[in-house]
């Protein structure tokens, strides 16, 4: 008997073997024929790198809740926070295409009258902030997000002149808690990319390199916070899409643990919920980690308030942190030797300063994970959003660039007719497998200790280059399919002047544990820093 199940287990093995090999050659074929060309034509494009803040009102550089104290204590009004930032936005926005569209006039007016009210008002400062905790902060807000009367396609061409009719689920508490929505931005088609391209809107560049991606697929919301035009935003998250973009924009973002933000009011949404909000998720992006666990507080689900018990404070020296820097998979690169010293030097003052064992996870934990990770996601069904006719046909016109639809909904489509093809024990088998993993993990992390990795084993890369390097996202889709919690954090610049990061991880419901050690890197590191053109 125990032989049989070790053969089986070996079988598994070799099978998720084979299919690794023909996806790097599947993606890297795609890449030869599709994207070569295009990636040519970008790198001999002029770099742009957006304008520094130029004497700029120290509220542009301050926490979106120190922003909030300010205007409570009337040392600065709404006003002029909103104009700072949406001058801010003009100034930038050429460069990085990242603005979908905006509400600046109707934002305007609901800061005068914000001033009004805290003008005319007898409360204290405390108690506008007890009830209005992100009262007068300017929010954007990734564009597939339902805002209401905005703009909500999502970058699909088939979606073209959609607009929300009502706020999504996570939008309302940000209003209830003082936040005004300043703008929504830009996305990959349906949100089916690693990198912010549709043909909508166009191509979001990166505020560091504008020949570069901003990532994806919360790309616009990253570009903004990188190029300091925004200071709170919400992004989605289905394989890293919260934290690549905030990787290559030198930003902070949060996936909660599954199920605890409603996923309610995004295009595309999905009738299979369970599944979906297993893997799917809606979270903060902040320029400064500060923002992170007020907006999870405001966020967060009712329900799920008690678990995560965000109000709890976290002792940093008192938890255990495990490391890995590969993923010990055929399909992931070796790390930038650059992010490797500068996950190193975070290490050490960990090592140093509070007297931690920082040990090596080891890396069969991930090794044969890949598969599994990519069949939990293609087996999700029922994604609502209108099919384009004919899709081997789509395809044709594709290769004469000809056809409305991006590439990669058409790969998306046809992932979704193998995923039918499968036999439901392959499912089995991959669900099982995630499940060992996720158990096997929470065994080692516990209550009081997290994971460090990079989230990406490289700086941003040009447009278009993403394609051949796509499954390094398993360095982030992991986590989407076992539903644990992870606070992206940047820690450095390489010697082209681009940010990178690293990824924390911690047990299901333990988001305060990654949120909080991710303060302390920002302590560390110094956090989002402006770009410059030296």
């Amino acid at each position: 008997m125990a032989k049989n199940i070790n053969e089986n287990g070996e079988a598994s093995k070799m099978s998720f073997l084979v299919v690794e090999y023909l996806l790097v050659i599947f993606f890297k074929l795609i890449y030869i024929i599709w994207y070569l060309p295009r990636v040519l034509m970008g790198m001999c494009r002029r770099k742009k790198v957006c304008v520094p803040l130029n004497d700029p009102p120290e509220i542009m550089q301050i926490s979106g809740i120190e922003l909030a104290k300010r205007i409570a204590n009337k040392e600065v009004t709404c006003k002029f926070v909103f104009e700072s930032y949406i001058n801010r936005i003009k100034e930038v926005n050429p460069i990085l295409n990242a603005v979908v569209e905006d509400r600046f006039e109707q934002a305007l007016n609901e800061a005068v009258h914000l001033d009004e009210q805290i003008k005319t008002s007898d409360k204290t400062a405390e108690q506008w902030l007890e009830e209005f905790p992100l009262l007068g902060v300017p929010l954007t807000v990734k564009e597939s997000i339902a805002v209401n009367g905005m703009s909500h396609t999502a970058g699909y061409f088939l979606a073209a002149g959609r607009r929300a009719k009502e706020d999504a689920e996570i939008i309302e508490p940000c209003r209830k808690a003082g936040a005004i929505i300043i703008a929504v931005t830009n996305t990959p088609e349906l949100c089916l990319n690693w990198e912010s391209h549709n043909n909508l809107i166009g191509t979001t560049n990166n505020p560091y390199d504008s020949r570069r991606t901003s990532g994806g697929s919360s790309g616009g919301e990253g570009a903004l916070l990188g190029a300091g035009a925004s200071v709170v935003g919400i992004g989605s998250d289905l394989g890293g899409s919260l934290r690549l973009p905030a990787h290559y924009c030198g930003v902070f973002s949060h996936k909660a643990t599954a199920h605890v933000v409603s996923t309610v009011g995004h295009f595309p949404g999905c009738g299979d919920t369970e599944k979906w909000n297993s893997h799917f998720t809606l979270g903060p992006m902040c320029r400064y980690a500060t923002d992170l666990l007020p907006m999870m507080r405001i966020v967060t689900k009712d329900e799920f308030k008690p678990t995560l018990n965000l109000t709890s404070e976290v002792d940093i020296s008192k938890i255990k942190i495990y490391f890995l820097k590969n993923y010990g998979s055929i399909l992931t690169s070796n790390l930038d030797p650059q992010i490797s010293t500068g996950l190193d030097f975070l290490l050490d003052h960990f090592k140093i300063k509070y007297n931690l064992n920082v040990q090596p996870l080891e890396r069969k934990f991930f090794k044969n994970s890949v598969i599994p990770a990519l069949h939990a996601l293609i087996q999700i069904k029922d994604v609502e959003f209108e099919r384009p006719k004919g899709l081997f046909c789509g395809l044709l016109k594709m290769l004469f660039n000809c056809s409305n639809i991006t590439l990669n909904t058409y790969i998306y489509l046809l992932l979704e007719k193998y995923g039918r093809s499968l036999p439901e024990s392959t499912y089995i088998k991959c669900n099982n497998s995630l499940d060992e993993l996720r158990n096997e993990l929470e065994t080692i992390l516990g209550d009081d200790a997290v994971l460090i990795m990079p989230t990406f084993h490289r700086p941003a890369d040009y447009h278009y280059t993403t394609m051949p390097r796509v499954l390094n996202t398993m360095n982030t889709l992991v986590f989407n399919s076992i539903g644990l919690p992870v606070t992206c954090c940047p820690i450095g610049f390489n010697s082209d002047g681009l940010p990178f990061g690293v990824q924390v991880i911690s047990k299901r419901f333990n988001d305060r544990l990654s949120i909080a050690v991710a303060e302390e890197i920002e302590n560390i590191c110094g956090g989002w820093k402006m770009p410059r053109k030296k």
